[in-house]
């Protein structure tokens, strides 16, 4: 992973190989970055992703076996009050070689090639709690 810092955003490259999440949080302590977005596109190598069940307030998961093309992925990263690490919500599309198109919630792959990333940190952390209803974390509070 490379990475360098603009005015008010960093450059993140990440390489072939490079597990996703892992190489995010690490960025995120290397910086001490609490809150953010960040955009990205390049390639990605079984991904695992998901979609929320709102009637059975879970997400349904699986993963992608392949190599696949990322058409937009885009996320925040907030404050988990019960972790010392920033919680990443992402979500992503990835073109199959067919040119039809999967996605959902975004909960890890390896980098195929390249992944490059604008990251935008907020000033002020955005703090996430466990929704009693729904029974996943959302912005509690801003």
């Amino acid at each position: 992973m490379i990475y360098k810092k603009s005015d008010t955003f960093y450059i993140v490259g990440l390489f072939d190989g490079e597990d996703i999440i892992d190489s995010l949080q690490h960025f995120l302590s290397e910086e001490r970055i609490r809150s953010g977005f960040f955009w990205g596109i390049g390639g990605v190598r079984n991904p695992s992703i998901g979609v929320y069940d709102v009637l059975e307030t879970k997400f349904k998961r699986t993963i992608v076996k392949g190599i696949y093309e990322i058409v937009s992925f885009h996320g925040n990263v907030s404050v988990d009050p019960d972790s010392i690490s920033p919680f990443i919500h992402a979500h992503i599309s990835l073109a199959k070689k067919d040119f039809s198109i999967i996605g959902g919630h975004f909960f890890d792959a390896e980098v195929a090639v390249s992944l490059e990333m604008i990251f935008m940190p907020t000033q002020n952390p955005i703090v996430r709690e466990i929704n009693p209803l729904y029974k996943v974390m959302l912005w509690e509070h801003l």
